[in-house]
């Protein structure tokens, strides 16, 4: 399989890259387009040319350090489309080597480092989509463990490149393999589909990769957001993958929502949850200071005189079980309330 989407891809990647920069805790110093000015060199160096700053670096010189430096080390034009893209982009932001190691280390062959054909062929024996999903989540596993420190304010952009790669990869997966998805399917595809429907706020249900009924009424709304009602409803097409890419989240306003202003709205479940809370409040300090009930326990010290000594232990000292109590149901309200504001966030209750 030789195809060469070398181009297009770099056109993404190139998005991400940006063009000079100089940042001081950035581990590669001054770079252009992504190319640090030590690369610059050296391939200025083997071309017989004078250095020169990498702010000067011109589109053809950039265009080819990335085919020479990256594409080709990863043997792009030989992988299949869509895990090319994962692994150019993988060797761009964090050098071939560990790009390749990933691959081996997912397919279970030996982790040279290098790309033999004999990998290839291995890979060949592997469902796509399940390398591409394990692969990216590797990445981003990875991008985490060193996003720490110095670097810790570079983690979210990083992701967020893991991210935008991922969903332009499985349009390519999708063109490939799957012409739409419909009820019934279930798969790593289903999957993604659920987890971006479910960060843009659709009520997915739980993301397990099966396309039951909470998913198809999340992929009707979205077809109706998206201007797409004159579609069937509930199946999604193909071409769906390039415009959930640019998908906005369905309520925006509910993301930073506090359990507090879904009080003040007159949310009445929350509403209920927070009267709750008082009355337990109240009761358990009332019992707190005031040391004495009613004798609650009568009854049960007349039936169960083998225990009497207990009871009558217990029966002075009423005011620990209920304060106890009060506490224990507040706790519980208290994860409720957090459990709700959570849910209604994520556009998981209305």
């Amino acid at each position: 399989m030789v195809h060469d989407n070398f181009q297009s891809e770099l056109g993404l990647i190139l998005e991400f890259e940006g063009g000079y920069s100089d940042d001081p805790d950035d581990h590669g110093g001054r770079t252009m387009c992504g190319i640090t000015q030590r690369e610059y060199d050296i391939y200025r160096e083997r071309a017989g040319s004078a250095k020169q700053t990498v702010a000067d670096m011109s589109p053809e010189e950039r265009d080819s350090i990335y085919e020479q430096s990256y594409w080709d080390a990863v043997r792009g034009d030989e992988l299949p489309s869509g895990l090319d893209l994962c692994m150019f982009d993988y060797a761009v932001n964090s050098g071939p080597t560990r790009a390749i190691l990933t691959l081996q280390k997912i397919i279970g062959v030996p982790a040279t480092g290098t790309l033999s054909t004999s990998c290839l062929n291995a890979l060949n024996t592997h469902v796509l989509e399940d390398v591409v999903s394990a692969y990216q989540k590797s990445r981003a596993d990875f991008l985490t463990r060193i996003g720490t420190g110095d670097q810790r304010k570079f983690l979210k952009g990083w992701l967020y490149r893991v991210g935008r790669v991922t969903e332009a990869v499985m349009v390519m997966v999708c063109n490939n393999d799957e012409p739409q998805l419909s009820p019934g399917a279930s798969g790593g595809l289903v999957r993604r589909l659920q987890q971006r429907l479910h960060a843009c706020g659709y009520p997915v249900g739980n993301v397990d990769g099966r396309y039951g009924g909470q998913t198809r009424r999340s992929v009707i709304l979205w077809q109706h957001e998206m201007g797409f009602d004159h579609d069937e409803p509930g199946v999604w097409k193909v071409n769906y993958w390039e415009h959930l890419v640019d998908t906005k989240h369905l309520n925006p306003e509910r993301r930073g929502a506090t359990s507090d202003e879904l009080v003040a709205s007159g949310n009445r479940h929350m509403s209920l949850l927070f009267m709750m809370r008082r009355l337990l409040t109240f009761v358990g300090l009332g019992g707190a200071t005031a040391g004495t009930f009613p004798d609650l326990l009568t009854s049960i010290r007349t039936s169960l005189e083998p225990v009497s000594a207990l009871v009558s232990w217990a029966d002075g000292r009423k005011w620990i079980f209920v304060t106890t109590g009060a506490i224990v149901f507040i706790v519980i309200v208290e994860l409720l309330i957090a459990g709700y504001t959570s849910a209604y966030r994520r556009n998981g209750v209305q």
